[in-house]
């Protein structure tokens, strides 16, 4: 979006698999601990503030650096990582569309609507059930 939207208290980091015991080793070192494990899928990580880190275990793939993620409904394959900034240097972020589809398979919350709609007209994406409900 270019901008930030509402407050946070999480980021959602995507990383390759091999890396999650790095990275879960760093955020331990820095005094986080883990809130919820739901790997190979994600595991989630908080502080003594309240700030949490999602890590989404990744593998490559061969067709221009996609990558797959495992879902309860079998393999998820993201699109090639795009360019994205808040106020700041540019990072690799999932595309749009893909941000959408993360938002499918359960129930989000109002706040989950909004973002999902935000995107969708931002990126002209088509929305998806259940954020597509009410929406003309």
């Amino acid at each position: 979006m270019g901008e930030q939207t509402r407050a946070h208290s999480d980021l959602d980091l995507v990383v390759h698999r091999q890396d999650v015991g790095y990275v879960t080793a760093q955020l331990t070192a820095q005094e986080y601990h883990v809130i919820r494990d739901w790997l190979p899928t994600s595991i989630a990580f908080r502080d003594r503030s309240g700030r949490e880190v999602y890590l989404h275990p990744v593998d490559p793939t061969t067709d221009g650096g996609d990558r797959v993620l495992p879902r309860n409904e079998g393999m998820w394959h993201y699109a090639p990582f795009v360019e994205g900034s808040i106020h700041g240097p540019s990072i690799p972020c999932a595309p749009a569309q893909d941000q959408v589809l993360m938002h499918t398979g359960y129930a989000p919350r109002p706040v989950d609507f909004e973002d999902v709609r935000r995107l969708a007209r931002r990126f002209d994406v088509l929305l998806l059930e259940p954020c597509s409900r009410g929406d003309s």
